[in-house]
Formats: C-alpha cells, sequence, structure tokens
C-alpha cells in the first residue's frame, strides 16, 4: 500500500475503465496537494484515503448482496472518513451480509459514472444501485492523448485563448451535451431494468433531473426518485457537506428503500 501526503494520480491514458483520477493501492491523509484541512473540523480530522487496487474507494472483502454507489465527490466522500459517508452508512444499515462498491470519482460527470457503474455491472453480480449524479456539464475531454476532466468553469488542459475558445464552445453547445446526456441515461436505465437491478437516482443538476424525471424515463424503466443531499454542515476540507449531512441523506435514502 502506497503512502504520501497527498494521492498521486494516475497517468491519464485514453480508455481506462473503470476510470479513476489516481493510482491505485494507496493510503493518504490529502486528496490532493491543495486541500484544505479545517484546524478545529468537529469530526475526526487524522482519518486517511484508502484507494483499492482498482482505484476507488470501498472495501473489496466479497459479501453474498451487493450495492453500488454511483456519484462525484459527494458519493466519494471528499473530506470524510470513509465510514462517515452515506455509501457506508446505508450499508451497513442493511446488515452484515452487505458489500459497498462504490465507484464514485470526485469532479466526475455522468460519462465517467455511466462507464463505471457498467463495468461494475459487468464485474459483480449487483442487487441495489444507488446514483447521486452531478451535472452533464462535468465531462471527461482527450488532449494530445491524454485523459482530463473538465469541471466548469476550470479548462486547465487549455492555455490562454484557447481556453476561452473552448470555453464558449461549451456554452454553445450546452443543449447538446444534456441531449447526449439524456440518450446515454436512457441506455443504462434500459440495461439496469433488464438485469433486474433495483434503482435508486437523483441528478443534482435540476435541468438534467427535470428532463429524466417529467418525460417519465425514470417511470418507464422502474427508477426510484431519492431527495436531494441537504447542506448541514461541511467536512474537513471545508468545502464538502458533513458528518450530518450524510448522515441525513443516509437516512432519507433507507426511507424510500423501505426495508430492502
Amino acid at each position: 500500500m502506497q503512502t504520501g501526503p497527498w494521492l498521486q494520480r494516475a497517468e491519464s491514458k485514453r480508455n481506462p475503465v473503470p476510470f479513476s483520477l489516481w493510482k491505485p493501492n494507496q493510503e493518504c491523509p490529502r486528496g490532493w496537494e491543495i486541500e484544505e484541512m479545517i484546524p478545529d473540523w468537529p469530526g475526526k480530522k487524522d482519518f486517511t484515503y484508502k484507494l483499492n487496487n482498482f482505484g476507488l474507494r470501498y472495501d473489496t472483502q466479497d459479501k453474498p448482496k451487493k450495492i453500488c454507489f454511483v456519484g462525484c465527490s459527494h458519493t466519494f466522500g471528499h473530506g470524510l472518513p470513509q465510514d462517515y459517508v452515506y455509501p457506508e452508512i446505508i450499508t451497513k444499515s442493511l446488515g452484515d451480509e452487505w458489500q459497498c462498491i462504490n465507484v464514485s470519482i470526485p469532479g466526475s460527470g455522468p460519462d465517467v459514472q455511466c462507464i463505471n457503474l457498467a463495468w461494475a455491472i459487468d464485474k459483480y453480480d449487483i442487487d441495489v444501485v444507488v446514483w447521486y449524479m452531478s451535472t452533464p456539464l462535468r465531462q471527461i475531454h482527450i488532449k494530445d492523448t491524454m485523459v482530463h476532466m473538465y469541471v466548469p468553469p476550470k479548462a486547465v488542459f487549455y492555455n490562454g485563448s484557447e481556453r476561452k475558445r473552448f470555453q464558449q464552445v461549451m456554452i454553445d453547445c450546452e443543449d447538446t451535451i444534456y441531449t447526449h446526456t439524456y440518450w446515454q441515461m436512457y441506455s443504462i436505465f434500459q440495461l439496469l431494468h433488464t438485469k433486474g437491478i433495483k434503482t435508486y437516482f437523483r441528478c443534482w443538476d435540476g435541468k438534467m433531473h427535470i428532463d429524466l424525471f417529467d418525460s417519465g424515463l425514470m417511470k418507464r424503466f422502474n427508477i426510484t426518485e431519492i431527495p436531494n443531499l441537504k447542506d448541514l454542515d461541511v467536512a474537513r476540507d471545508g468545502q464538502h457537506r458533513g458528518q450530518k449531512s450524510h448522515q441525513h441523506f443516509a437516512e432519507s435514502i433507507l426511507g424510500v428503500m423501505n426495508g430492502i
């Protein structure tokens, strides 16, 4: 297990599946070099991020039933000990026979989340999926054969006038991006439904969620809506939701699940 002051990035090659920002088998106190650590944070300050052999944050010990969590930094649990994060809270509440499989990546959009979910479905016999999806405006871009994450408005893989042109193109193509994502969700929802995987879902991008919910797509494929993650407190990094927020979110989702 590699250790250091912060998680080391993976080589950003094309077509990595599953996608992770980081090299596998690491345990470090910071996710990245400039991550803040609030001095008077009330939680467990000395935790580390522990990544498995896929560069993902979950215990690979095999258990009979499997619940897969999909999302961005909220679901990864940035700024929180692993046992404070809502996927771990939900899994422990379901019982000892359940394994938590968390394929979430901070900063990711639906493109990364769909491929990581598809990988998990292919690798494991998934019983349940809980998906707290981020905005379609977050996307993977390939420049010079390298994979780069675009989290608007930052486009650090371009410089100067190139960056301005890229950002303008992304603004001009917003409706196209949402339409492509809708089609992508049709495919992944259909896969989940065909495999009989009970799915609980929310997109925190209101426009995308309305597109999926009001169009009847979620109902068609028996996708159950979950509430939003409330902002009740902050994590150790001062940017993400804290322990109270995750506990409340876990309890809200468990209420929707109604004792599976």
